[in-house]
């Protein structure tokens, strides 16, 4: 992994650290801060699994039906509040734009899809062989 992967650390007490990787030394491992704070070290031996970030995982189908919900709920409201309610058609055009902006951003949204690169990889979720998303 390069310095400046976003990186998901799990530590053997279960503390999960999620950082950009600064630094991997033989028995330590530094994450920068976002925060201006200095790096944040861990030793090797407290880690218990290290994954990083490997682009996106897009769940097309749920967030499509969660932004058309949204958009509905969105363009009821404005549709309301502008008046734009008064005849069959007014309600008609804004729901369906408002179900479309919102289906389209949840089609497009997505999670972070992390690969495991050290330890319990045997726990990944059957189906994500290719990265993990938690």
């Amino acid at each position: 992994m390069p310095p400046g992967a976003q990186v998901q650390v799990t530590t053997t007490t279960g503390e999960r650290i999620i950082g950009p990787l600064a630094e991997v030394r033989r028995d330590s491992l530094y994450l920068s801060t976002t925060s201006g704070r200095p790096e944040r070290a861990m030793a090797i031996s407290d880690i218990r699994r290290i994954a990083y970030q490997d682009g996106k995982v897009f769940h097309g189908r749920t967030g499509a039906l969660i932004g058309t919900g949204v958009g509905l709920v969105i363009a009821l409201l404005a549709g309301r509040t502008t008046g734009a309610f008064r005849t069959q058609d007014g309600r008609n055009i804004m729901m369906l734009m408002g179900a479309g902006v919102g289906g389209f951003i949840g089609l497009a949204s997505g999670s972070p899809r992390w690969v495991v690169a050290y330890g319990d990889v045997a726990q990944r979720p059957a189906g994500h062989e290719g990265g993990y998303s938690p």
